[in-house]
């Protein structure tokens, strides 16, 4: 029996960024399923949620579920997002994070579901440099297997729209997303912000790579977002009536001697650290202009990193 409301889908729902985003559609009165692997357990999902565990690479069965809940929007989330585990078995990354695309897209073309915003990454730019901006003009060239598997979706989703076979695509490439989905109850550290603090309480001894980077204080800078901001932006962009691709970020770089730092402020807790030689050319600085983002959709991030960070110690300690 079909609903009779359409629905938004978000695959991956299970997923920090998928639980953060299906809250906020919620709250602001959109009517969400979700799908996620088979071994997902979906208790955490906002009450009233349809949830399916279906792999991401079967577009029969996820055909019939867009069907079945007459999906108008789909939210691409679900992928293997760890850079060492893709670069460990790329085989892997590419059958789940491509070729999930590739039947993403077959899905909706069956069930004629016209829109999907996906989850990309500013992994699949050009890190060519020491200290770098980068926009949504700036060269594509990522140097990682996840980073080039999210590139691969993203211009298989651009061809799709060109073919006719959806109407409309927001991709978006975020920074580092941290922090907290503040709905649920705990929060299972995955960040290296979340091993800071975790370090606080247990004592345990950070590495932090390289002491000589053009940085004010030798360690690597990068551009991080508060998980609440990056929420509010995909649902933003969820009634935007043109096709783009956006930065998600925070517009400022932070080093991660910086991000520890404010650890410390926030617990009261000196953090025990070891410096690691440098990796590579690996860019000193990376920020992530977020000016379209904001010119286009007038979004602008809400939360400070301390902020962000108070938030976060308090779910880690509840």
């Amino acid at each position: 029996m079909l609903n009779i409301m359409s629905s938004i889908c978000i695959t991956g729902i299970g997923g920090y960024l998928g639980l953060a985003t299906a809250f906020r559609l919620v709250s602001e009165g959109y009517s969400v399923v979700g799908i996620g692997s088979n071994e997902q357990a979906a208790e955490n999902l906002p009450p009233g949620v349809v949830y399916a565990g279906i792999d991401i690479r079967d577009p029969e069965a996820l055909a019939q579920f867009f069907t079945a809940h007459q999906v108008t929007t789909v939210y691409h989330f679900a992928a293997i997002k760890y850079v060492g585990q893709c670069e460990a078995d790329p085989v892997l990354c590419y059958d789940i994070n491509t070729n999930g695309t590739k039947a993403v897209l077959a899905a909706m073309k069956t069930a004629a579901v016209p829109k999907i915003i996906y989850a990309s990454t500013y992994a699949v730019y050009d890190w060519s440099g020491d200290t770098i901006t980068l926009t949504e003009k700036s060269s594509t060239n990522p140097a990682t297997v996840y980073g080039k598997s999210k590139l691969q979706s993203e211009q298989m989703i651009a061809e799709a729209h060109t073919a006719g076979e959806i109407s409309r695509y927001h991709i978006l490439r975020y920074g580092n997303i941290v922090g907290a989905v503040p709905e649920l109850p705990t929060h299972t550290p995955q960040s290296f912000l979340d091993k800071m603090l975790v370090a606080t309480k247990t004592g345990e001894t950070i590495s932090l790579t390289g002491g000589d980077y053009t940085t004010v204080d030798g360690t690597v800078a990068r551009d991080f977002i508060d998980i609440r901001d990056a929420a509010a932006a995909n649902v933003q962009v969820l009634s935007h009536p043109e096709s783009g691709i956006y930065n998600v970020s925070s517009y400022r770089a932070t080093t991660l001697k910086q991000l520890m730092q404010l650890c410390e402020t926030v617990t009261g807790t000196k953090i025990s650290v070891t410096i690691n030689p440098k990796i590579g050319n690996e860019p000193s600085s990376i920020t992530i202009d977020n000016t379209q983002l904001i010119t286009t959709l007038g979004f602008q991030p809400k939360y400070s990193l301390i902020e962000t960070i108070e938030a976060l110690a308090q779910k880690l300690t509840s």
